[in-house]
């Protein structure tokens, strides 16, 4: 994968899971979460280290897309849907088990939603980054 086309998969990767992040976490699945999540936003959020987290999960999936070399749509999406709920099942569980962080249907709930979240934004990934067949050589 070459440079462009990292630059551009992280820039696209992280508006999706930022803004998907939202999307989805926030407005569609917001009213599920509230009441399962024992942790307190904050009331002026750090905007800065958001757009840090999306940029590094942008990253993440457009180098785990290039080595996977999946460079289509559905393929950016079955893989990064993976990537997503492993990551986020993972520290959810660890959360979950350590902290007084959330009831296990809200942990279990955020796995399943970075499934959507992840798989959109590799989706994306996977749409900016295809490349163009070559010509076969005479």
């Amino acid at each position: 994968m070459d440079s462009k086309r990292l630059l551009v998969g992280t820039l696209v990767g992280a508006v999706v899971i930022t803004g998907g992040g939202f999307l989805i976490f926030e407005v569609i699945l917001g009213s599920y979460f509230e009441p399962r999540m024992i942790v307190v936003p904050r009331e002026a959020p750090i905007v800065w280290a958001a757009l840090l987290s999306g940029l590094s999960q942008g990253l993440l999936l457009t180098l785990v897309l290039g080595w996977a070399g999946d460079t289509s749509v559905v393929g950016g999406l079955k893989t990064a849907a993976l990537v997503g709920f492993l990551i986020w099942f993972g520290a959810d569980m660890i959360l979950y088990g350590l902290f007084e962080y959330a009831m296990l249907s809200g942990a279990l709930g955020d796995a399943v939603g970075a499934i959507l979240q992840y798989g959109l934004a590799g989706a994306a990934i996977g749409a900016v980054s295809r490349q163009k067949a070559q010509p076969a050589a005479a």
